[in-house]
């Protein structure tokens, strides 16, 4: 019984995570190009910031909707891993720094921003 009333819930989620995958992908080519200029660059928590300064409007934006998907996923890891949605976000800082381009910014554990 649990697993059936459970179903549209599972449905619902798959539903969700397919939507954010394909938004992730459709901004991709904006943010990589973000951060080929150098505007914005990996946190060590998992999200892009600005390097330094503010982003103009449309950038933000798609700044904005990259964290806001990449926190949705990190808190879905985080409920089946049994650890925080933080927790989620530093492992995933780590493996961002180690797959960005040359010439990208990430930043390390102290908070300053190197390029790579």
């Amino acid at each position: 019984i649990l697993s059936a009333a459970a179903m549209p819930y599972e449905d619902a989620f798959a539903s969700e995570a397919d939507a954010i995958k394909n938004a992730m992908i459709a901004r991709k080519a904006a943010i990589d190009a973000l951060k080929k200029a150098g505007t914005i660059g990996e946190d060590n928590k998992g999200f892009l910031s600005a390097v330094s300064g503010n982003l103009g409007g449309g950038d933000a934006a798609t700044v904005k909707a990259e964290n806001a998907d990449r926190s949705r996923v990190y808190e879905a890891i985080a409920k089946k891993q049994g650890v925080t949605a933080a927790v989620v976000g530093q492992r995933r800082a780590v493996q961002l720094a180690a797959q960005a381009r040359a010439g990208e910014y990430v930043q390390s554990a102290d908070g300053s921003w190197k390029k790579k």
